[in-house]
């Protein structure tokens, strides 16, 4: 089962009364009408962290907004040849210090494999090709 919404200051306030008072937990779930499991956590959360805020959620944060995010699948689904490093460029220059890899993520994420630029400096390799007596030995050996 999920969890279910975060309970009101005010119970919680109420809770913490009643068990100032010296009430048992099953008094103060009939008043408040609530569980009994509830009434204990909450006496538990306090005397553990000595407060009943909701504490933060364990993960790492995001590194970038939903909203860049969003820009970043935009521009790429508008112009599918545009590179990880121009986007990063782009976003740059509206202050959003984002990294390529970053980037490439997001591409995966949402299917969008992006481009690379061919670097005009590398040498390309030829293809495969077959031997010159390839041919010959397939016609007089019958394999064609």
């Amino acid at each position: 089962m999920g969890r279910r919404k975060e309970l009101s200051k005010d119970l919680c306030n109420k809770v913490m009364e009643l068990h100032k008072d010296g009430k048992g937990s099953k008094k103060k779930s009939k008043a408040l009408q609530m569980p009994v499991s509830t009434v204990q956590s909450l006496i538990k959360k306090w005397n553990i962290w000595g407060s009943l805020d909701t504490k933060p959620r364990s993960g790492k944060p995001r590194k970038i907004s939903a909203k860049t995010a969003r820009r970043i699948v935009w521009d790429t689904k508008k112009n599918p040849q545009v590179t990880s490093g121009e986007i990063q460029a782009a976003l740059e220059k509206d202050g959003v210090v984002v990294s390529r890899s970053t980037i490439r993520r997001y591409f995966n994420k949402n299917e969008l494999h992006g481009c690379q630029k061919e670097d005009p400096n590398a040498t390309k390799t030829p293809g495969h090709k077959m031997p010159d007596n390839t041919l010959t030995y397939l016609t007089t050996s019958g394999k064609l």
